[in-house]
């Protein structure tokens, strides 16, 4: 099993480390390598290790340990040229008024040392923009607000994996930062969009391996990320063709629908132009960030349909129609008809294409404040046809199962953004208060 593990030496200098482990005993079955290409030997105030991603336009950036958090799961995936590789992707550290940059790095499963790369989203700062480079930033970006292009763009996705298709291309979402784009269209900066690793190669380079919404500048403005809930890979008629197609959404609840084997690049006037779709299904229910209500996580079905539960907000059912997720279908039954933050996270199981089940983790708290995590909650079971409660683990024994009515009896303190994980009937949910719990039959 691989995990990251961070370091703080005696001069509180922070280090991040990939570690491979002995699931029979836990120790290293290698020895943990920095991920970082190189590790100074002293650092500096902020322990920054000076990364050179082939192919930058700036090629030497820093990478600070201590403004970077790894966000994102990992992803192992094979490749023809490197073997198997472990994508670790960072974003923003507990403080973001820290300058930071999103980064992948792709390390092999051979001895823990980095493949290529690594690829840094904004890699322009701190210089200036290239010349003939056609800007597109947001004047108020923090903190380096004289050079908004180089700064930001953490790959986060919730704690979400990358995602990787069955030859090996990797995608990845990043959010609020710089977006700049050459004279050719090759993207430079990369801010508020889905990019595309194709296979067992370093850099996304051209129009055919990124795609950015035409309102980046608002989703920037406002903080509402592209990629929120990570980017979820699926193949379904497009154009009178099966396709493979990848979905994602912002904050606002916008669902994005691209070509797996051409996202679309950037298109100032029309997405759709670009080969990508913009779902109509939004599901905020104002223009005022702070009611904003996020879907962190989405769980898709048979290639067709998608769930979301937005915190404060109904779990929520679309449907894919050559191309587009329309109109969603809300749940009505009034036993699980809101979540609080960070909304239910979600996860489907099935028998095959049939008895498809919606599992999702929510909370009680009523409070609308985002920094509330640890919130009290439980663990539901919905019907995905037609969105009907099958169980709760909050039930107590005189409930009518149907019904499953909520804040009877909360079950644990949810750990933010862990959607449970089910396999061979049995429910595993990571807690803030009782370890691992585990829910089946007996």
């Amino acid at each position: 099993m691989y995990v990251t593990s961070m370091c703080v030496d005696s001069n509180n200098h922070q280090y991040w480390y990939i570690n491979a482990l002995n699931l029979a005993d836990g120790t290293d079955s290698q020895t943990a390598q920095p991920i970082t290409a190189t590790v100074a030997a002293s650092g500096d105030a902020d322990s920054q290790t000076t990364i050179c991603g082939t192919g930058n336009p700036n090629p030497c950036i820093k990478f600070s340990a201590n403004a970077s958090l790894q966000r994102a799961a990992l992803l192992e995936v094979n490749t023809s040229t490197y073997g198997n590789l472990i994508y670790v992707a960072f974003g923003a550290g507990i403080d973001e008024s820290k300058a930071y940059h999103g980064w992948v790095f792709p390390i092999k499963t051979s001895n823990l040392s980095n493949a290529f790369g690594p690829f840094a989203t904004t890699p322009t700062g701190p210089t200036s923009p290239p010349a003939g480079s056609t800007p597109n930033c947001d004047s108020t970006q923090t903190p380096d607000p004289a050079n908004p292009c180089g700064h930001g763009a953490g790959v986060w996705m919730t704690g979400r994996g990358p995602a990787a298709n069955s030859s090996g291309d990797v995608f990845v979402a990043d959010g609020n930062g710089g977006f700049l784009r050459d004279s050719g269209s090759n993207l430079l900066d990369s801010g508020e969009s889905v990019l595309k690793f194709p296979a067992g190669t370093a850099l996304p380079s051209g129009s055919a391996t990124y795609f950015t919404p035409r309102a980046y500048a608002t989703l920037n403005q406002w903080d509402w990320d592209l990629g929120i809930p990570g980017v979820t890979l699926f193949s379904n008629t497009y154009l009178g063709s099966s396709t493979p197609l990848a979905v994602t959404m912002d904050k606002q609840g916008n669902a994005y629908v691209m070509k797996q084997s051409s996202p679309g690049g950037y298109n100032s006037t029309s997405d759709q132009n670009t080969g990508s779709f913009q779902g109509n299904g939004a599901l905020c229910t104002t223009a005022n960030y702070q009611v904003c209500h996020e879907p962190h996580a989405m769980g898709l079905f048979n290639s067709q349909t998608l769930f979301v539960w937005p915190w404060f907000e109904k779990l929520a059912k679309f449907t894919y129609s050559a191309g587009n997720f329309g109109t969603p279908t809300t749940a009505t039954s009034p036993g699980y008809d809101w979540s609080g933050y960070p909304g239910g996270m979600v996860s489907v199981t099935s028998n095959g294409t049939t008895n498809a089940i919606v599992w999702a983790v929510v909370t009680t708290q009523s409070g609308n404040n985002p920094a509330l995590h640890n919130a009290a909650g439980y663990l539901v079971a919905v019907k995905a046809s037609d969105l009907s409660c099958l169980w709760s683990s909050n039930q107590v024994s005189s409930d009518v199962v149907p019904s499953c009515p909520q804040h009877q009896a909360d079950d644990f303190h949810v750990a933010s953004f862990a959607s449970p994980i089910v396999i061979k009937g049995r429910a595993y949910v990571p807690t803030y208060n009782k370890g691992i719990l585990v829910y089946g039959t007996n």
